[in-house]
């Protein structure tokens, strides 16, 4: 029985590595027929094409500890600049999001849903028009967002204090698109209750 077993377990993962190789094959293929349609120029406008041109090593004389070390900065460099845009990206939006609801924070509202509502609606307008397909993911973090900027008004938060705070935790758009609410509510109580410890400090 214990074989039976063993042999059910592997044909499970089997399967599961076959369907991984399957949608590897498939996205590769994609990629594949666009690098082909742009040799024949029909895909062209869809194309950005690198802003810079690298300057490697003199390739003579050849030595294999320069060309070492010429990489090991290019992977630096790449988690960098990586790390840089994924800061400006949601920075931007957190900054965006801020202005307006300081914004309709002074108007009027019979209920706090409908401000909240009509600062979605502002941001929502924002959003390129080649990223329409995505509204649901760029509306899923504009809620987000806006759900941290009430809590830390409501905790009389300075927006500079936990703007700097989130610059530290190297966060990503893509989390703020995957991540449950009720995650994210957990994450940002235990993030404001960080940044209010640090109001004293802040003021000093």
């Amino acid at each position: 029985m214990e074989d039976v077993k063993d042999v059910i377990i592997l044909d499970s993962e089997d399967q599961e590595s076959t369907t991984n190789n399957n949608k590897k094959k498939r996205s590769t293929l994609a990629s594949t027929n666009l690098y082909k349609d742009r040799i024949i120029g029909v895909a062209q406008k869809k194309a950005i094409r690198p802003s810079i041109s690298p300057v490697p090593p003199s390739n003579t004389p050849y030595v294999s500890q320069t060309w070492k070390e010429y990489y090991e900065q290019m992977v630096k460099s790449k988690e960098q600049t990586k790390i840089n845009l994924e800061w400006i990206d949601l920075s931007s939006r957190l900054q965006q999001t801020y202005t307006i609801y300081v914004q309709e924070k002074s108007k009027t509202y019979i209920f706090e849903s409908e401000r909240n509502k009509a600062i979605i609606n502002i941001l929502k307008e924002s959003i390129p028009e080649d990223h329409n397909s995505e509204r649901m993911r760029w509306r899923r973090v504009y809620d987000l967002l806006l759900s941290l900027i009430i809590g830390g008004d409501n905790l009389n938060i300075p927006f500079e204090l936990y703007h700097k705070m989130l610059r530290e935790l190297n966060m990503t758009i893509n989390y703020l698109q995957s991540v449950d609410k009720e995650e994210f509510e957990d994450f940002k109580n235990y993030f404001l209750n960080h940044c209010s410890k640090m109001l004293g400090f802040w003021y000093c």
